[in-house]
């Protein structure tokens, strides 16, 4: 496995730049109710319809990298706030989320 140093050259290089930016609009064109959530969420969050904490709704614990986690797409504004920790067990299963 490539170094974490390795890996930063290779993303900030014309090559990694031009890999991320395809990778990245694949995404988007296969996952467009994921896109709208997420920037519905952020709409809000700017227009200050939606307040972002600073504590985990998962394991309370204060964070100053808080996530949106969207159980269900079709309803955007309806998120679990919690911190990457949390998301990251949500998404595998490994707590009730």
């Amino acid at each position: 496995m490539a170094s974490r140093e390795a890996k930063e050259r290779f993303r900030v290089s014309d090559k990694g730049r031009e890999f991320y930016r395809e990778a990245n609009k694949r995404w988007r064109q296969r996952n467009p109710e994921k896109l709208n959530a997420h920037a519905t969420v952020q709409r809000a969050l700017r227009a200050g319809k939606m307040l972002k904490p600073s504590i985990c709704e998962v394991c309370h614990e204060p964070n100053d990298h808080i996530h949106g986690h969207h159980e269900d797409y079709s309803k955007p504004l309806d998120v679990v706030w919690c911190c990457p920790s949390c998301h990251y067990k949500i998404h595998h299963k490994e707590v009730a989320g």
